[in-house]
């Protein structure tokens, strides 16, 4: 049987979102700052097509978590992370 990585993923986000709402275990109020960094690059296909990706780095770190259990180890949550980004542009 082969299984697609969008539909694993999508089953993997579905069930963060349900374990998420059920235990409410990321309830805060107020805001996190913190640095990025991004970097992207264009590679021209043709005339009006150009392909490109970008990465992005983020670090910050949300505090004063409510209603803790057993699967936290403080009131902290880190909030940063990589991303990377495809894009494609179409002038017209």
């Amino acid at each position: 049987m082969i299984v697609e990585a969008d539909a694993v993923s999508s089953l993997v986000t579905g069930l963060l979102w349900w374990v998420v709402a059920r235990c409410r275990c990321f309830v805060a109020d107020g805001t996190a700052v913190g640095p990025v960094v991004l970097g992207g690059i264009r590679f021209p296909v043709s005339d009006v097509f150009t392909v490109g990706g970008e990465i992005r780095w983020q670090k910050a770190v949300g505090k004063g978590l409510v209603d803790q259990n057993e699967f936290f180890l403080g009131d902290k949550i880190d909030l940063g992370g990589w991303n990377t980004n495809f894009t494609f542009h179409l002038r017209f």
